[in-house]
């Protein structure tokens, strides 16, 4: 009887690693797609946000200061009455 007890608790222990073994292996593939998925969520997201990075990279470059340095000058050379005539501009209102 004894005998019996230690084939089966070999059987077991052979058993035991074996699924022990399968299910590292099974974790090591979900492992592996999960890393290949990210690095290709990764590349699309790159890709996709790529453009509006370099649209916000552009206007950190943008000024408007130029413009409205021009337009001032414009103003002054304006008749007076013009002058204040476009001052009062954009208070109007237009439906």
């Amino acid at each position: 009887m004894n005998n019996e007890l230690e084939k089966f608790v070999r059987q077991i222990a052979l058993e035991s690693e074996a699924f022990r073994k399968h299910i590292n292996a099974q974790m090591a593939s979900v492992c592996k797609q999960i890393q290949a998925q990210r690095a290709e969520f990764k590349e699309a997201a790159e890709t996709a946000f790529l453009p509006i990075a370099q649209q916000i990279e552009s206007l950190k470059s943008f000024s408007v200061r130029p413009l409205l340095d021009s337009l001032a000058k414009s103003m002054e050379l304006l008749p007076p009455k013009s002058r204040d005539a476009l001052m009062v501009f954009p208070l109007c209102q237009y439906n």
